[in-house]
């Protein structure tokens, strides 16, 4: 029933697309409104409630912010889907499972938004240590696909919670580097070192998320095979 309601309520706004690409000013405008609706359904899952009002503009630019960096040419597609939606998914599980889409946590707003042990930072609870004078003890830089954390990278804490999309990059190459770090893993497994730092631990958690996965990705077999999708989103 939970996915009955959940597929009535998306497809309503996905239905409001271009009709054609002259009349199109975005060309991801079905990504757009496919992130909003997936990033909605995540928010309820994880608040049991749907974000309104001002909540609901935050979650539809984290949303456009997802869709801004997983479609940017520099980034590659994830887990052999060419059209990046696994990528996208895999991004949205990890900010629920990583932050509730707090905004608390996306501002860095008290000690609680740093994580149990006070050294994770923004919406995708990237670990880089404690906070002192403002500033994360540690900082990170993007190296090709992957990333590298130390103490003379390149973008500190404060810069992820100062600039989403930032946040949202940084995440998808922690991501991008657990799988390819755990790749002679079962796929389920293969977000442990996202987790914890080690294939070997987490698996558990990553399991869940991984399964997480899954469930927005049903919904989305279901969404594009109902709805045509328009032909500006190919360009």
């Amino acid at each position: 029933m939970k996915w009955t309601v959940f597929f009535t309520v998306i497809l309503i706004p996905l239905s409001l697309r271009c009709p054609s690409i002259l009349e199109c000013t975005d060309p991801r405008q079905y990504e757009r409104h496919l992130a909003l609706q997936l990033t909605r359904q995540a928010y309820l899952d994880s608040n049991g409630v749907y974000p309104i009002g001002e909540e609901l503009l935050r979650i539809k630019a984290i949303a456009d912010d997802i869709v801004s960096v997983v479609y940017d040419p520099a980034e590659p597609y994830l887990l052999d889907d060419p059209s990046k939606i696994k990528t996208m998914l895999l991004v949205v599980a990890t900010m629920k499972s990583e932050s509730h889409f707090s905004e608390d946590v996306e501002y860095g707003r008290g000690d609680v938004s740093l994580g149990s042990d006070g050294k994770n930072w923004c919406l995708m609870q990237i670990r880089l240590g404690r906070r002192k004078s403002g500033l994360s003890t540690s900082a990170i830089s993007f190296v090709g696909d992957s990333y590298k954390v130390g103490v003379k990278e390149q973008f500190n804490g404060a810069d992820l919670l100062n600039d989403r999309k930032l946040c949202i990059r940084a995440g998808l190459h922690v991501i991008r580097n657990s799988l390819d770090t755990c790749r002679n893993y079962p796929e389920e497994f293969r977000l442990s070192a996202y987790l914890s730092g080690s294939c070997k631990k987490a698996n558990r958690a990553s399991k869940h998320r991984m399964s997480y996965v899954r469930r927005l990705q049903d919904a989305t077999h279901f969404l594009t095979s109902n709805i045509d999708k328009p032909r500006d989103s190919m360009l």
